[in-house]
């Protein structure tokens, strides 16, 4: 049976994402959607409740939303 061309590429291309994913591991970045999906959605709002209920209810600052965008992104990654 023949090969296909991809086929020949595949270990090469293998090889790419895996520098690909190590280089954005390393700088410490994540690929998450463009828009944020209903699950991130719901996290930050999940992470609003809980924010509401602590001593930082009333404060909007820096902290409270790198917290609120932190829980976003860990729900875009675990989501996959």
């Amino acid at each position: 049976m023949e090969r296909c061309c991809w086929e020949d590429n595949i270990d090469t291309a293998r090889a790419a994402i895996a520098a690909h994913e190590a280089a954005l591991q390393e700088s410490g970045l994540v690929i998450v959607p463009r828009d944020p999906t209903e699950e991130m959605l719901a996290a930050a709002d999940d992470y609003a409740g809980r924010a509401e209920n602590s001593e930082q209810q009333g404060t909007m600052d820096d902290r409270w939303f790198r917290e609120c965008w932190q829980a976003m992104i860990d729900k875009a990654l675990e989501d996959g």
